[in-house]
This record gives C-alpha cells, sequence and structure tokens, in this order.
C-alpha cells in the first residue's frame, strides 16, 4: 500500500509539472487565430506538393534545403507576427489563381524548371493571400532567400569552374595532400598523376554544387541570427573552405585508389561518396552552434 500511494504521488507530482510547463504554449497556442492555423495549413501542403515535384525530378538535395529554408522562414515570419495583417480578397483570390497555375504547369510538364522555381512562385502566391501588395516590401528579406533557394545549383557547375578554374585549383591541393604524405605524385591542369595512372578531375567531382549548398545555409544562418561584420565574412568562408578541404581528402583518396584498387574507386565514386558531401554540413552545424553558444 505504501509503495501504491508512493507511485500515485510522484504521478501527481510529475502531472503537476508537466502542467505547469505547459501552460505557456497552451496560452501562445490558443492565443493564436484561425487565420493563422488556415495559412499554416496551406503552407505545409504548398511544401509537400513542392516536395513531391522536386523528388520527382530527382532533386533530393533541393528537398531538403528547401524543408530547412521553409523552418527557418517560418521562424522569421512568426517574429514578424505576419497572421495580423489580413490581405484583401481580390489579392487572396489572385495568391490562389498563382498557385494554381503554378501547380498545374508543373504537374502538367509544361515547365522543365520549375522544381527549382517552384518556392519562389508559390511563396509569391501564398505572400499574396497572407499580407498582400503593399505590405510585401517588409518582407523583402524573406523573398531574398526564397531567391537564394531557387538558385539551379547544378546548372551553375560547369560555368563556375570554366570561369574559376576550380578543376585545376582542386587537382593541384589534392596533389599536394598526396605530394605531402609522401606519394610521388604531380599534377597538370585538372590531372592528378601517379606513377601507374593519371587521374582527370571531372568538374562534377570538384564539389561546386557542395559549395553553393553551404553557401546557401550560410546566408540562411545569417539571416536567422545577429552577427558581427567579422562574422558575417567567416561564416561563409568557413562554409567553403570546410567544402575545400573534405573534398580534396576525397578526391586525393580517389586518386590513389584509382591507382592502385580499382574497386575502391569503383565503390567511392558511386552514390557511396555522399558521406563526404554530409561532413561539411555536420562540421559546419557544429561551428555555428558555437558560435550561438559562445555569442
Amino acid at each position: 500500500m505504501r509503495q501504491n500511494n508512493s507511485a500515485r504521488g510522484k504521478l501527481k507530482a510529475l502531472d503537476k509539472f508537466w502542467g505547469r510547463a505547459a501552460s505557456p504554449l497552451k496560452k501562445r497556442l490558443s492565443s493564436l487565430s484561425p487565420r493563422f492555423w488556415g495559412l499554416g495549413g496551406l503552407a505545409g501542403l504548398l511544401l509537400i506538393l513542392t516536395l513531391d515535384l522536386q523528388g520527382k525530378a530527382g532533386l533530393t538535395s533541393f528537398q531538403i534545403t528547401t524543408v530547412i529554408f521553409t523552418l527557418a522562414l517560418g521562424i522569421r515570419l512568426q517574429r514578424k507576427q505576419f497572421f495580423h495583417q489580413p490581405s484583401p480578397p481580390i489579392l487572396q483570390a489572385l495568391g490562389g489563381l498563382l498557385i494554381l497555375g503554378t501547380l498545374t504547369l508543373s504537374y502538367g510538364n509544361f515547365a522543365s524548371l520549375s522544381p527549382y522555381a517552384l518556392p519562389l512562385l508559390l511563396g509569391c502566391g501564398w505572400a499574396l493571400i497572407a499580407v498582400g501588395i503593399k505590405k510585401l516590401a517588409q518582407y523583402w528579406q524573406e523573398f531574398l532567400l526564397l531567391a537564394i533557394l531557387t538558385i539551379p545549383v547544378e546548372y551553375l557547375v560547369h560555368p563556375l569552374n570554366n570561369t574559376l578554374g576550380i578543376s585545376q585549383g582542386m587537382a593541384k591541393f589534392s596533389t599536394f595532400l598526396l605530394w605531402y604524405v609522401g606519394f610521388n605524385v604531380s599534377n597538370q591542369n585538372d590531372y592528378i598523376i601517379l606513377p601507374s595512372r593519371a587521374t582527370w578531375i571531372d568538374p562534377h567531382c570538384t564539389g561546386v554544387a557542395t559549395m553553393l549548398w553551404m553557401l546557401q545555409l550560410a546566408i540562411l544562418f545569417l539571416a536567422l541570427f545577429p552577427t558581427s561584420v567579422f562574422q558575417k565574412i567567416l561564416v561563409p568562408t568557413v562554409a567553403l573552405g570546410l567544402v575545400v578541404i573534405v573534398n580534396g581528402i576525397r578526391l586525393a583518396f580517389l586518386a590513389f585508389f584509382a591507382a592502385h584498387y580499382q574497386n575502391l574507386f569503383d565503390y567511392w565514386h558511386s552514390d557511396n561518396a555522399q558521406v563526404f558531401s554530409t561532413i561539411p554540413v555536420v562540421l559546419f552545424g557544429w561551428f555555428c552552434y558555437k558560435m550561438i553558444d559562445d555569442g
């Protein structure tokens, strides 16, 4: 009996604790208007449809970026109390037509670049419904984030590589790493040359797409958290530096495997190499966390 009474007492205390802890959240949720939940539900539906279209186009990394940007935009809009600013009915109708037209074109396969344009077009339609035209200027930063999200990263790989010579730079860096650890290696343009084999650095293997993705995440971080001028320079620099270092190590391994272990080269030159794209993101997340924690 004593044990039962003790257990009941603990349960009552725990229930009382959670009741007090959840009370502010309950008050906050109860204070939100039906309009907020309606706009939030519409945003969630548009996100699901966007992810579906991006998935059909095979844009997995774009899906991840879209989710991250959407969460960040939601945080920014919540801070601005956007749901207290109703839009005129005519603008709500125009926003609905823009959303309907965008989805019709996307699912009808009339626009090949629609997966990239979706976030901006649907965001504009949602904004017309939420706040109208007169107050859109107050949300220019959110539209800038949407515009950055819609950049077709994959289509910029070759132009940026041809302009900046990234393949040659990464080949030189990976050659240096191999030389530093004792290999007989040389470099010529975008080739890493070992005694038994020369490995060509393809533009898509240079990490340009990952660099652009990391820059998107860096800009998103700067938009969410207050930072100094030095930190605004440091954050994108660290984002790019992490990609260069990790991908340089990856290319050095691939050149060595190509010369000595073809089976390992084939393994790490496939989708199994996604881990090398994940490492910079994890390290960058840790860096941003430390910056916030120390700031």
